[in-house]
């Protein structure tokens, strides 16, 4: 794409809705689907597009038009189509490839998939792990690149780059405030976009950890003593604090605070041969285990107790589950915001408390339960006993 600076190469973002993403990529390759609708006066059919392309005589017999199948066979006729137009190697790129997911008709399957057979290279970009699972299943030639954060090294450079052109007259950054900056938040672009655009660089980021705690507390908050009717929600609330609270101990381990000697420790390319062989072996920013804290898989299911969980989780952007099964905080903003709440005093108690009120809970159903089938059930009496006996 940079050979040719991106010519021939089309861009869509991809919708968990069949219909809607045949129209984007039917915008993206310039293809109309001479689509069939019904005029709102008389109801007889009109073609939306060119009247000269109509060349099925199916309505003369009263039959339903081929190309009204549905959208996932108008996807399949457009790919066809441009393997026949393009001689070239074409480049197909869909964002957001995870809004997509349709397990009930396996829409990754009959359609993202065949994708394949028709460029040499369509490149999808996803966050959610359920994405990269279901493209293996029939993946042959599939090469999965990790989009990772900044480094230390190149976060300094962006945030004394960028707050000397906006701010001329205040003082430079320092490489200690840029490493504080990406011990609170990490190097992700759009986070660190927001905190070079203010005067104090560490106080900004310490406001978006305070951002941040607020919404997971939105989102997954304890709630002692809670009623019945949200036990649901709470058991989903314990189980993800318990991962939490996990990450937050591998983070607090002596050997995970940040020093001069573990920055510098970081590997980065020089050269293009060095590039090359990083973006090959999908090393592109990789951190160090002391700086970037995670558990494998199995070990967030054990931790966790509901496996199930974790893919809510990552849907809500708090975990990440990369391809080799390797699950950690989303980014290094969230992590943060695990010590923080794992620090607290009471959180341990309130952690306890919440999983106790669950089991309270759950063991009190059990029992009305049993108690309305014994009702249900027939009344013996030694009457009955003797009548059957005799």
């Amino acid at each position: 794409m940079l050979a040719n600076q991106a010519d021939g190469c089309a861009m869509l973002e991809a919708h968990e809705d069949a219909e809607v993403f045949r129209l984007r990529l039917g915008k993206a390759l310039d293809f109309e689907f001479n689509e069939v609708s019904y005029l709102p006066t008389c109801g007889e059919k009109a073609a939306t597009h060119d009247l000269a392309s109509q060349d099925s005589f199916a309505g003369l017999f009263q039959r339903r038009d081929p190309r009204e199948a549905g959208p996932i066979l108008d996807i399949e006729r457009a790919l066809a189509k441009l393997e026949k137009a393009s001689r070239d190697p074409v480049p197909q790129e869909a964002r957001a490839a995870h809004r997509s997911h349709r397990p009930e008709r396996s829409f990754h399957q009959g359609c993202i998939c065949g994708l394949y057979s028709f460029f040499p290279f369509p490149v999808f970009l996803s966050d959610n792990f359920h994405t990269y699972r279901h493209l293996k299943r029939s993946a042959t030639r599939m090469h999965t690149l990790s989009i990772r954060d900044l480094t230390p090294r190149e976060t300094h450079t962006f945030l004394s780059g960028t707050h000397e052109r906006l701010f001329p007259s205040a003082p430079p950054v320092t490489p200690e405030q840029s490493l504080t900056v990406w011990d609170l938040i990490g190097g992700r672009l759009n986070l660190l976009a927001k905190v070079v655009k203010r005067m104090d660089v560490e106080e900004a980021a310490k406001d978006l950890v305070s951002e941040e705690k607020e919404w997971l507390h939105s989102k997954l908050g304890l709630i002692v003593d809670h009623d019945d009717d949200v036990m649901d929600e709470q058991k989903v609330s314990s189980c993800s604090f318990l991962l939490f609270q996990h990450f937050a101990k591998l983070a607090s381990a002596p050997e995970a605070h940040i020093s001069a000697a573990i920055v510098q420790s970081v590997e980065e390319p020089v050269d293009e041969a060095e590039k090359s062989e990083a973006l090959e072996l999908d090393l592109v920013n990789a951190l160090p285990d002391e700086l970037d804290p995670k558990v494998t898989y199995r070990e967030a299911r054990e931790i966790m107790t509901r496996p199930d969980y974790i893919v809510d989780l990552d849907a809500w952007h708090i975990i990440n589950v990369d391809q080799h099964h390797n699950v950690r905080p989303d980014s290094r903003l969230m992590l943060s915001v695990f010590r923080e709440i794992a620090a607290e005093e009471d959180f341990q108690e309130k952690l306890d408390s919440v999983r106790d009120r669950v089991d309270e809970i759950e063991h009190e159903k059990k029992e009305e339960r049993g108690a309305d089938d014994d009702d249900d059930g027939d009344t013996k009496t030694p009457a009955d006993a003797e009548e059957r006996l005799v």
